[in-house]
């Protein structure tokens, strides 16, 4: 589709393209969703950290030395299978009954669960490793399980040794007398046994307990600190998951140019929205609306000039709330201080908000006018009654000026049906023939109700106003369907919400030495929204 003449004819960008600013826009609308996902896991995490049975753990250590139990050199594979072999030793029954009646109230069961093995091959170490809810029961456990198997493999290598030995001797009862090699034979074999002797003085020497376990000074598990710190960063990779998985579900927007790209038109003004939490630079915040409001004007001034013809333009948004009351009021100030004759008309007779921004009173107002123009009055007649002159302050070296707004009126309980009348178009039809330069009208949402068709129908142009945080791409892609049925091209939108530097050049002296040295602490101003 083409689009109107504006500020030129951009390439519409591949809306399939992946668009790193819609991730990281999906994350700023969702902060406060990642805030509370974060703050409830991280504290639940954290009181279950301190809550929860504490446990102590000890470490006893077990050298194992090689050469001590091997006659020529040891390798490191020899040495490694070794290790692993004595590991799986402290899993046998014997050994934990040895353990259990060491440490009293304890079980050959209690020990089996509370004890550990790690092999420490680099160093030739067994860490016997035991846990408690007692810092020193910890401790005793794994003594106890360190010396009795250093105890057990003692007694099963002189065990060993002593079968040997016996064997060795039976040999020797059995060797012949009258053999030649007889004597030769017993002397070998009593050499055999004279060196298992020393073996068995020395058995089980290449164990030995390097250093005791001694009682922790504090808890093992839980640890509130660690524990605190993986939730926090498992919570905030859950709560980005969850922020983008939500915005897939209903993307958001977060750039001025893609509402531009969505609606097929130009953005005609990017307005900052200043909220309630506001406290800085409130001066800054205000002159930059300021602005924003007066190159909407000149836009407005340029692409429709006031050239003896009333130029009849609509405002409207895809749902309540976007600020388009806001917008109107502000745009109608702007045209009424440039010199133009101007009348800003509440077209949205619902929500109406005109009469609360200028402090007016709501009714007599368009309802009522449209109620005496089905009667028969004079539009013009019913015009010059119900209208009301807003009076605005002087703008630099200009004259005062005015601004002519006519309220929504008497609250009504058909709307639709009252804006589809015939009324309507009369009213309008005066307008279009009336002397003023200007007509703005706040229109309804263009989303879910049908107030909006009629006054789409009696406009010249129609601007849409978006506030990026209240609309998704659902609520774009409605409002471009809308547009195009009924108005065929929009004439702009103005985006609310929009990130927007600061620039010192429109700003007073003071306000610019100021802003360079960010000293300002004043409230800013809220933007009021429909």
């Amino acid at each position: 589709m083409e689009r109107n003449s504006g500020y030129g004819s951009p390439r519409w960008a591949d809306d399939s393209r992946i668009d790193t600013r819609r991730y990281l826009g999906a994350l700023k609308r969702n902060r406060r969703l990642i805030v509370v996902i974060v703050v409830v896991v991280t504290l639940l995490v954290l009181i279950v950290s301190l809550v929860l049975p504490k446990s102590y753990s000890a470490t006893a250590k077990i050298i194992y030395d090689p050469e001590s139990a091997l006659l020529g050199p040891p390798d490191a594979e020899s040495t490694q299978r070794q290790l692993s072999t004595l590991s799986t030793l402290f899993n046998s029954p014997q050994l934990e009954q040895a353990a259990a009646k060491q440490v009293p109230g304890e079980t050959p069961e209690s020990i089996h669960s509370a004890i550990s093995i790690t092999v420490a091959t680099e160093a030739n170490l067994l860490e016997v490793k035991a846990s408690a809810d007692e810092a020193d029961k910890a401790a005793e456990i794994a003594n106890a399980v360190s010396t009795s198997f250093l105890q057990l493999q003692q007694e099963q290598a002189r065990e060993k040794l002593l079968a040997t030995q016996a064997s060795l001797e039976e040999q020797i009862e059995n060797v012949g007398e009258e053999s030649e090699t007889a004597e030769a034979q017993v002397e070998a074999l009593q050499n055999r046994i004279n060196h298992l002797e020393v073996q068995a003085a020395t058995a089980g020497g290449e164990l030995q307990l390097g250093q005791e376990a001694t009682a922790p000074s504090s808890a093992t598990s839980p640890d509130p600190p660690r524990n605190t710190l993986i939730a926090l960063v498992a919570a905030i990779f859950i709560a980005v998951l969850v922020a983008l998985g939500r915005d897939q579900l209903s993307p958001g927007i977060s750039d001025p140019r893609e509402v531009g790209r969505l609606l097929r038109t130009s953005v005609l003004a990017m307005i900052p929205y200043v909220g309630k939490r506001a406290s800085r630079k409130s001066a800054t915040a205000a002159a930059i609306e300021h602005e924003a409001y007066q190159s909407l004007s000149a836009s407005i001034q340029a692409l429709r000039p006031a050239d003896g013809k009333p130029r009849l333009l609509l405002l409207t948004s895809a749902v309540h709330g976007e600020g388009k009351s806001t917008a109107s009021s502000r745009l109608g100030r702007a045209l009424a201080q440039a010199g133009h004759k101007t009348l800003l008309v509440s077209g949205d007779v619902r929500w109406p908000e005109l009469h609360n921004l200028f402090h007016a009173p709501r009714q007599p107002g368009m309802t009522d006018l449209l109620g005496e123009v089905n009667a028969g009055t004079d539009p013009q007649e019913a015009l010059a009654s119900m209208a009301r002159l807003i009076d605005l302050p002087k703008v630099g070296g200009t004259k005062a000026a005015s601004l002519h707004l006519l309220t929504a009126g008497t609250p009504t309980t058909d709307a639709a049906t009252l804006l589809a009348s015939g009324a309507t178009s009369r009213f309008f039809e005066f307008l279009k023939g009336s002397d003023y330069d200007y007509v703005l009208v706040d229109g309804p949402p263009a989303l879910g109700v049908a107030d909006i068709q009629p006054l789409m129908a009696e406009a010249d142009d129609v601007i849409a106003v978006v506030r990026l945080d209240r609309v998704n791409v659902a609520d774009m892609v409605n409002l471009q369907e809308v547009f195009s049925r009924l108005v065929g091209d929009l004439f702009g939108v103005v985006v609310v919400g929009a990130s927007v530097d600061a620039s010192p050049y429109y700003l007073g002296e003071k306000r610019r030495v100021m802003l360079a040295g960010s000293t300002v602490g004043e409230d800013q101003p809220k933007t009021s929204k429909d």
